[in-house]
């Protein structure tokens, strides 16, 4: 019989899998029934045009081809987890684990806390905190009320207002990066006439947590060949990279060491951090600094003779603006988002300092505007008078991020 690759198979013409994951695996599975049809028709068997769908025949081809293309993709998904460039998911979890002794990141919870009004005048209201449970509108993301401080029983005064603090429902990036006043319905004890808002502080207060998801593949995948270079006790750059990045995986995803920036310190190595948005917080600095060695000079990771500083990387701005004809229907806040979206997606993956040539390409620059991804060549009709013009250089502790200054033209 003839054999087709898993490639073939999972990406047939105009199927994008990555956005349509669903569609690729019935393109997938249609396409090795063509193939059954083709060699039943090769070897004789007559009539297979006319087996309706639903009959006997018909059936048994469906459900060969359907096993036929599970076990393609169960062996690329085996192929794939052997090796650490490849693995994702799950199995790069647990390769991880088994070869490089890397346990990938769990992500937090985010903690903060919502406002109750008393608006309709009602109460005063007294309830447990465990009573209550709030959404993003209806049956959005959710968050419980939790006794964060031991305070017990909490009262709204009748026409008042109090603070709930609230966990939520899961771990993920996307709890904390809620709009002001989102959080707006009651999903579990309602109370009558009380209405709810996160306001500015929601996420502002001495015990509050900014939740994260899990360590990113790619990430995860950064520091497994890293691992290598802890076996010499602090003096590979390796060793430094890997000791940064698992301080904290899932806000550390860039890292960079650089040796004898000072001359007057022969000894010195330079860990410079950077997450997917550039700078870090001076408190993920710390945590680096603390896992590598505390007090800079020696420690139980590096040779008593060095020092090592970790720094955050310094932003360098890079303004992009260009005049942008779109077609009319893509003339939209969310494809502009989009846009938006992917200059940061780019930025987050430019290494500290710009890599080897130490620049950031305008070309690249312009082609994440002009040729959208999975979109047709009109939907950007035309970029005029696009800046910069030239490459940016960047120093060697710095990373990219982009301002943009986009004029909208439908045509």
């Amino acid at each position: 019989m003839a054999t087709q690759t898993f490639a073939q198979l999972t990406e047939p013409a105009n199927i994008d899998s990555a956005s349509d994951p669903d569609a690729a695996l019935a393109a997938a599975r249609l396409a090795k029934k063509q193939v059954l049809y083709t060699n039943l028709d090769a070897v004789g068997v007559i009539g297979t045009v006319s087996w309706t769908t639903g009959s006997v025949p018909s059936s048994l081809v469906e459900i060969y081809a359907w096993s036929l293309t599970d076990y393609d993709i169960a062996q690329a998904y085996i192929a794939q987890g052997a090796f650490n460039a490849t693995a994702t998911g799950d199995a790069l979890t647990t390769l991880s684990y088994q070869v490089y002794d890397n346990i990938r990141a769990p992500g937090r919870f985010t903690i903060g806390r919502v406002l109750l009004t008393d608006a309709a005048g009602d109460g005063p209201w007294v309830f447990q905190p465990s009573s209550v449970s709030f959404s993003v509108g209806k049956n959005g993301l959710l968050f419980n009320g939790i006794d964060l401080f031991s305070t017990g029983s909490i009262t709204l005064p009748k026409g008042g207002s109090v603070y709930v603090y609230v966990q939520s429902e899961f771990s993920g990036a996307e709890y904390a990066q809620l709009a002001v006043n989102a959080i707006n319905f009651f999903a579990r004890g309602s109370l009558p006439g009380v209405n709810v808002a996160n306001d500015a502080t929601w996420l502002r207060f001495n015990g509050a947590i900014v939740g994260s998801s899990d360590e990113l593949d790619s990430t995860l995948q950064a520091r497994n060949p890293a691992k290598w270079g802890t076996l010499g006790n602090g003096s590979p750059a390796k060793a430094y990279k890997s000791y940064a990045i698992s301080s904290d995986p899932t806000t550390i995803t860039r890292c960079s060491v650089v040796t004898n920036y000072d001359i007057l310190e022969p000894g010195r190595v330079d860990v410079i951090i950077a997450g997917p948005a550039g700078a870090v917080a001076p408190s993920v600095v710390k945590g680096a600094q603390d896992a590598i060695a505390p007090l800079q000079i020696g420690g139980d990771k590096i040779p008593e003779t060095a020092r090592a500083v970790v720094s955050s990387a310094i932003n360098r701005t890079i303004t992009v603006s260009a005049s942008v004809y779109v077609q009319k229907e893509y003339n939209t806040t969310a494809f502009q988002a989009q846009v938006a979206a992917h200059y940061a997606a780019f930025t987050a993956s430019v290494d500290i300092g710009g890599g080897p040539l130490g620049v950031v390409s305008a070309e690249r620059l312009e082609g994440v505007l002009s040729y959208r991804a999975a979109l047709s060549p009109g939907v950007i009709y035309d970029v005029a008078d696009f800046l910069p013009r030239d490459d940016i250089p960047l120093a060697f502790n710095e990373v990219p991020i982009v301002a943009l200054t986009l004029t909208w033209i439908p045509v």
